[in-house]
């Protein structure tokens, strides 16, 4: 798949998933009597289980961030100018990513900096443990120091992939989760539903 232009590849494999064979009284496209049928998963989940994989390659990490982050830093009157990003393995469980980036706020012309320590656990917890601002330019740095404030807030800050799905209601949880650096940016696990290994009585 492809956001904003930039390809993802994703591999997901599940086994033992319920599916409801649905037959409309009429193909939903005209002309197309199978289109009448359809495939969709049960509601109920029952013993459903897989892994997946997703990754990016580094080399496009640059132009997706840019598409993202410009139309944002534009309504603010910021232009977004070179921009060069690293990602390396920080331990077993964490990613360090280091951004260098050229921007113009009217006439000021300026570099900055920032670095960040991401930790993954096997259950899909995220967390950033280090994020870091900084600039060569005294009039950008005198400013990043206005940020400190909001930047310590995001420091500790935990993202519970699991309890986000449980809060929108869907019956899955992560586990075995391993994010992976080299040529492509990877994160892979499993997945199941949460009945998996309890007893039914």
């Amino acid at each position: 798949m492809r956001i904003e232009r930039s390809p993802l590849t994703i591999d997901v494999q599940a086994f033992d998933m319920p599916i409801v064979w649905l037959t409309a009284a009429e193909p939903a496209e005209p002309g197309v009597p199978e289109s009448a049928h359809s495939i969709i998963p049960d509601d109920d989940l029952g013993e459903l289980r897989g892994t997946f994989h997703a990754s990016i390659a580094k080399k496009d990490l640059v132009p997706l961030i840019r598409s993202v982050a410009r139309p944002m830093l534009s309504e603010g009157g910021i232009h977004l100018g070179r921009l060069r990003i690293e990602v390396v393995q920080d331990g077993a469980d964490g990613i360090r990513v280091t951004a260098y980036t050229g921007v113009r706020w009217k006439l000021l012309l300026a570099s900055a900096r920032a670095e960040a320590r991401i930790e993954v656990t096997k259950d899909a917890v995220i967390t950033i443990r280090d994020l870091t601002l900084g600039s060569r330019n005294l009039l950008v740095k005198a400013a990043l120091l206005f940020a400190r404030k909001h930047v310590r807030t995001l420091i500790g800050r935990r993202i519970d992939l699991n309890e986000s799905f449980t809060a929108d209601g869907t019956n899955l949880r992560l586990r075995d989760v391993r994010v992976g650096t080299g040529e492509r940016l990877s994160v892979e696990g499993r997945f199941s539903s949460r009945t998996v290994g309890t007893t039914r009585t």
